[in-house]
């Protein structure tokens, strides 16, 4: 079962495990732990730094080893009057022998102002082992229940 954690306190951070997580005070620690020490993160979607424009999130997966073989991917989804809608998708970013990656997904609202989520899908393997973890974050003003975040 992959492991599933929303932290409102900073980035959403999870330890890669295949064991369960308890959950801190706004931070995530593995009960058993991959042989690579890995982590991963999801930011809060937010106006991008380079393209005001622009939502942004970032998912970056961070080992103290290199491990042999790695994927992510991030998704961005706006909240609806019906839910949440899939916006966009970095699809898979995959590779080997690396301590570091990440993986960014953006979209122009074009105007629009809208809540949103982002959810990093992480992948970690070697040997005979698997691991694989889903982040969730969302944007500062849905989490503190504020108007929604407008990109113009």
């Amino acid at each position: 079962m992959p492991a599933t954690r929303r932290i409102a306190a900073g980035a959403a951070v999870v330890a890669v495990c295949a064991a369960q997580l308890v959950l801190g005070a706004g931070t995530a620690e593995a009960v058993g732990a991959n042989p690579w020490g890995c982590g991963a993160t999801v930011d809060r979607p937010h106006k991008s730094h380079t393209n005001p424009h622009v939502v942004n999130v970032h998912a970056d997966l961070k080992c103290k080893t290199r491990v042999p073989k790695y994927s992510i991917r991030v998704s961005l989804y706006r909240s609806r009057w019906w839910g949440w809608e899939k916006i966009g998708s970095t699809g898979y970013k995959s590779g080997t022998n690396q301590a570091k990656a990440r993986a960014v997904a953006n979209w122009a609202p074009h105007g629009a102002c809208h809540h949103y989520k982002a959810v990093g899908e992480f992948m970690i393997a070697g040997g005979s082992k698997k691991i694989t973890s889903d982040v969730y974050n969302f944007n500062t003003e849905y989490l503190k229940h504020q108007k929604e975040l407008c990109v113009k």
